[in-house]
């Protein structure tokens, strides 16, 4: 099984942990790097290799996610509002996919294979 590296970039404390305690639950996930930046283009993101990189998608310009996505065509960018309501998946293609609310699943879904699959969660289910 692959596994799929997330940076978690310059999110709200309880988000992060929020983020954190989903994502720890699942075995091909791995969490390996939490940076307190919130410039995308900071010097330690572009060095840090990750698959997903999870922002805090009020706190993420447009600009700098395509920075990102130039210096790492094949990372996506899985931007979140800072309450957790809303989420965007940006990738080099390049689109922007508003991905609206997430249950827990639908998250794993999205940054497992970058595709939004929506399901009964999404609808309000779950």
């Amino acid at each position: 099984m692959l596994t799929t590296k997330l940076v978690l970039l310059g999110m709200p404390t309880m988000l992060r942990q929020l983020l954190v305690r989903i994502v720890t639950q699942v075995p091909d996930l791995d969490i390996v790097a939490e940076l307190p930046d919130d410039d995308l283009r900071s010097p330690r993101i572009m060095e840090t290799p990750a698959d997903v990189v999870v922002v805090d998608s009020d706190q993420a310009p447009i600009d700098a996610v395509a920075a990102l996505l130039r210096a790492h065509c094949r990372t996506r960018i899985l931007g979140l509002s800072s309450d957790g309501r809303r989420a965007f998946l940006h990738e080099l293609r390049p689109h922007r996919v508003p991905l609206g609310e997430l249950s827990p699943a639908a998250l794993i879904e999205v940054i497992r294979t970058g595709e939004p699959r929506p399901t009964a969660a999404w609808e309000g289910g779950d």
